[in-house]
Parts: C-alpha cells; structure tokens; sequence
C-alpha cells in the first residue's frame, strides 16, 4: 500500500510539473485556486507560484509566499510571512518560522551526512525572522542527538554554509559565508563566525564569542572570546562586540583579567576555550581530548581548570553578596559592575559544564 502511493504520488507530480512546462493551468486545482491575476495558486492564504511542487500534506500559513520551481514536502510547516525566493528544496521534517526569508538554491531538512542514520523520522526546527541566503544546507537531526537540528531566531546565514545534524543555533548569531558546523555543534546566542570557518564536531561556540575568517575551530571558545588561526587559538576577548554591548573600559579590563586567571595567568598561547588551559604544549592537550587518558582518568587540564573555575565562581558569588550590584573590591578577578560579573559568572560556568565531561 506504501509503494503504491508512493508511485501515485511520484505519478502526481510528474504529471504535475508537465502541465506546467505546457503552460497548463489545470493543475492549479489540485492546491487550491487562482488569483485574480493568474499568477499564484492560493494555499491556506499563502501564494503559491504554478511552477513551485508543494506537497498536499504541507502545511502553509497565512502570508507566505512560495516562490517559482519550490519544492515542498510532506509535513513540512511554513509559518506566517515567510518567502522563499525561488529554487529552493524544503524536505519533510522542516518546521520554518514567521518572517523567515530564504534565498535561492537552499535545501533545508536534507538527510543527514551521517553514516549511522537509517531514515528515521527526525526534524529540522527554524524560529523566526532568519535570513537565509543562497547555497545554504541545513540537515535534519539523528537519533544521537535527539533527532533535531535547531535553529533559533533573528539569525543570518549567509551563503553557502553548511549547518549538520543535531546542530544547536541560538538567537542573533551571524555565520559568514562558507563556514561549516559539524555534527553536534553548538553556537550560542549573539557568537559571529568569519567566513570560510570550520568547526569541529561536538564544538561549543559561547555567547557572544567572535571566530575569525578562515578559523578552523577544534576545541570550545569561550564567551565574548575572540579565537582565530589554524587551528583556532584565543586572541583575548572580543573588544568589539562587548563595545557594541555598551561595556565601559573598566569592565573590559576586569573580563580581561578574569579570562587570564581562567586560561592560567597568561603562562603562553591559549588554545581556542576551556579544553585547555594555558600551556606551551597545546598539542599534548589536543591529543588528550580526541583520544582521551590511557588510564581513564581525566586528563591532566581538567582538574586545574575546574579548580580555577570553581576559585573564581566561589569569589564572584561572595562578592556579588557584599556588594550587590555595587563595585567590588579589586582583586586579580575583581569585576567591577553587575553587568560584568554576569558576563564572567557565565564565562565560569561554561568552563565548568565542560571540564566535568
């Protein structure tokens, strides 16, 4: 019974797609009426244009517009307002918020380049107001990661990236073209990544972190950390973007000293976030995290890092306490405004959620 609707359907569209190239209308009929002009096909108050395949089983909502040669398929959800341009490939599974607008030659919610992926249902999850520009991938989720890939809102994507499986974007993120994310990545909200970027699988990009162009990210990045090279390697904070954010000069050179402290008093080149601390032999750390301690125990980083994170945790919450939203008193990883000791507070608990993996 799956066979033979899946040959009527195949049978549908093709059928479909010749009426059109005739220059047929006919076919309109099957997806809803013609406007007045003769130019859209009516789909639950959407505009559909003739040429665009939209499956019977799409749900489209008020005000989207579906643009010429779309394809549409079953169980996909487009809310309200969203337009796709044109040549675009939205796949079952995908879920596309109010206001979104994707450009050209994009296919959203394609199977996932996992090799352990055997077509389970799994979804593709965009909020709302994302531009996404042309060439772009998206792929759904897999079973290892919860059977999603999830996309936030108010987010560019810019041409030609590629966003894999179970990928985690938050809110207000700016990815430049070409840039990939493996498997598993996490980006967190207002992070910008450079263009012609790589990132590692099971990476985690923090709020408000910058990664240069041509980056190829192996290790986890900081928030409102700047990481740039080949591999990727911590630069200090990102002095723009806490600028834009309204950080006074004060507030930077305490984030500044509170990152030095994290990532071991400045003692040489820092790898790229909290995967290791600072040391002349980057390289050894880098070994442990892909292949982990011989012994199963953790690798030697980790307890230094996560002693530091818990010294430095412990001394905002006291300070935090005696002075309220006041300065505090100055100290190595004193920070002197609430709106700092917020930032750091988050900085500490990203290094300590992932020395204790």
């Amino acid at each position: 019974a799956i066979a033979r609707r899946l040959l009527q359907e195949a049978k549908l569209r093709n059928r479909f797609k010749q009426e059109v190239l005739e220059g047929s209308m006919a076919a309109s009929a099957w997806f809803g009426k013609i406007d007045e002009g003769g130019k859209h096909l009516t789909h639950k108050g959407a505009k559909v244009h003739p040429s665009a395949v939209v499956h019977p089983a799409a749900a489209i909502d008020e005000g989207a517009d579906i643009g010429p040669m779309c394809m549409v398929g079953a169980g996909v959800l487009i809310g309200r307002d969203v337009k796709l341009r044109s040549h675009i490939v939205v796949e079952s599974g995908t879920i596309i918020g109010d206001g979104c607008e994707v450009h050209p030659f994009t296919v959203l919610g394609g199977p996932p380049q996992d090799l352990k992926f055997r077509g389970e249902n799994s979804w593709l999850m965009i909020g709302e107001r994302n531009v996404i520009r042309e060439h772009v991938t998206i792929n759904v989720g897999t079973e290892g990661g919860g059977y999603s890939t999830q996309i936030g809102s108010d987010n560019l994507i810019m041409s030609g990236v590629h966003i894999a499986h179970d990928c985690r974007v938050g809110d207000r993120v700016i990815i430049s073209t070409g840039t990939s994310l493996a498997g598993h990545v996490s980006v967190e909200d207002e992070a910008i990544l450079g263009g012609l970027c790589g990132v590692r699988q099971w990476v985690r990009i923090g709020s408000g972190a910058m990664v240069g162009g041509k980056s190829a990210v192996q290790l986890d990045v900081l928030p409102y950390s700047l990481v740039s090279g080949c591999p990727a390697l911590t630069q200090g904070l990102n002095l723009v973007g806490l600028r834009r954010r309204g950080a006074s000069k004060e507030e930077i050179a305490a984030m500044q000293r509170q990152l030095k402290y994290l990532l071991g008093g400045g003692q040489g080149t820092t790898s790229a976030g909290p995967c290791a601390h600072a040391s002349s032999s980057s390289s050894s750390v880098r070994a442990e995290e892909e292949h982990g301690s011989c012994s199963g125990t953790l690798p030697s980083w980790r307890p230094t890092l996560q002693a530091r994170g818990e010294a430095l945790k412990q001394h905002l919450e006291e300070a935090g306490k005696e002075r309220g939203e006041g300065s505090l008193a100055a100290s190595a990883v004193t920070c002197g405004h609430k709106a700092v000791r917020l930032r750091a507070m988050k900085m500490v608990e990203f290094v300590l959620r992932r020395s204790k993996l």
